[in-house]
């Protein structure tokens, strides 16, 4: 039997549809089951039967990392990345002392215009902090 499907219900003698619904116990799911659409009385429990469940209780995080290691070859090269600036890498109006921060408008007290606080400065001096 699965949901959806007609039958002739033994508890309310009357033609009718299979539904799906969860079995609880309190807050907790316990699984699900098939009921009469009618009479809402359970006619049979579904049986969860999981393909992927393996019996290996032993899936650790270093056994995953060390099955990943395995397959991808040991590769131990670690790159240092260094935070330092570069000149003209961070030059945005965001971080310049001539940008007035405002919800609705940013400008530019050096040429007194609107200014998006992503663009380039092109008289970038870093804002003191």
């Amino acid at each position: 039997m699965k949901a959806g499907e007609e039958f002739f219900c033994p508890h309310c003698r009357k033609l009718s549809f299979l539904k799906k619904v969860s079995l609880m116990d309190n807050w907790t799911k316990k699984g699900d089951a098939l009921a009469c659409v009618s009479c809402s009385e359970i006619i049979e429990e579904i049986k969860k039967s999981d393909p992927f469940a393996s019996t290996e209780k032993n899936t650790s995080f270093s056994s995953s990392a060390d099955r990943l290691k395995s397959l991808l070859g040991d590769t131990s090269e670690t790159k240092k990345v260094t935070l330092e600036e570069k000149a003209g890498d961070k030059n945005f109006c965001r971080d310049c002392k001539y940008l007035i921060s405002h919800p609705f408008l940013c400008r530019c007290m050096k040429y007194n215009k609107e200014v998006n606080p992503m663009e380039d400065c092109p008289a970038f001096e870093k804002k003191k902090m």
